[in-house]
């Protein structure tokens, strides 16, 4: 499982990793932030599993990913303000400066691309951004 794969020290130059809808919860993505050797990793999403909080307060202690720009979580029901603040209290991940939270119609959408705002055809709603009030665009 995830805890094998975590441990994979041969893709030093991995920049991009998609592990969206695979069932991955809170143990399994507490795995994946054990990973030293990604230290090239700049995108991982992470969408439609079922991460939670406890999830995101593992991940959230990685510090080898120094050059993470982008973390997408989209349709992880079990994610709230408790986890996204795990996430932003993570120093090592400078280039991923802010941690934003939307809403999509249906589904909660968080994604964290370089302070970046993205339609991906659906009106979003700003719910939150480094604790402001919400807008809507």
């Amino acid at each position: 499982g995830l805890e094998e794969f975590a441990k994979n020290t041969s893709w030093v130059n991995l920049e991009f990793l998609s592990l969206s809808i695979n069932q991955i919860g809170s143990v399994g993505v507490g795995y994946l932030g054990t990973n030293e050797s990604w230290k090239n990793l700049k995108k991982l999403h992470l969408n439609h599993n079922k991460i939670t909080d406890q999830g995101l307060e593992e991940l959230s202690n990685n510090e080898s990913w120094v050059n993470l720009e982008e973390l997408s979580l989209g349709g992880n029901k079990g994610i709230t303000g408790e986890g996204e603040q795990f996430l932003k209290n993570n120093g090592s991940w400078s280039k991923m400066p802010d941690i934003k939270i939307f809403w999509y119609i249906w589904t909660k959408y968080y994604m964290v691309h370089n302070s970046e705002i993205y339609r991906y055809g659906f009106e979003i709603s700003y719910l939150e951004w480094m604790g402001q009030g919400g807008k809507n665009y």
